[in-house]
């Protein structure tokens, strides 16, 4: 009789979509537009100096919409941009733990894009990769990133 052992795993919980991210030329006027379009005032807005962004931040009841635009040409999303064009840019999933999380995708197989890291404001943050969707991109972020 042979005894196998299998390893538990403990499922990923991905509870909610943090925010949408659209990339965009000229922040000024697209906060303006949202701001008519949405009927809110843009929540914050910011730096990331990680990124070479300037971002603006949307809170709906639901979900965070973010705007993004290069804050400078040499940032990968000025490259980004010149690429694609405006746009959607990515998907934030919340997780209640951005560092657990990475290591139960990585363990599940799940391409991880990059390590977690600290974003705007030191939002915990990692991109991964699923071929099924495309080129879509995607991260996780500590569902409490406020």
């Amino acid at each position: 009789m042979t005894s196998e052992t299998s390893q538990t795993k403990v499922p990923v919980i991905v509870d909610r979509v943090h925010h949408i991210a659209f990339v965009v030329a000229d922040l000024d006027r697209t906060v303006d537009r949202f701001e008519a379009l949405l009927g809110l005032k843009v929540a914050e807005r910011g730096l990331v100096a990680s990124r070479g962004a300037e971002v603006a931040i949307f809170k709906l009841a639901n979900i965070n919409l973010e705007v993004a635009a290069p804050a400078t040409a040499d940032s990968e999303l000025h490259r980004y941009l010149n690429e694609h064009g405006e746009g959607f840019y990515h998907i934030g999933f919340g997780v209640e733990d951005v560092e657990h999380t990475y290591s139960q995708l990585v363990d599940n197989g799940i391409r991880m894009v990059s390590r977690p890291y600290s974003a705007y404001k030191d939002w915990r943050i990692s991109y991964f990769s699923e071929p099924l969707l495309g080129k879509v991109r995607m991260h996780i972020i500590d569902r409490t990133a406020e």
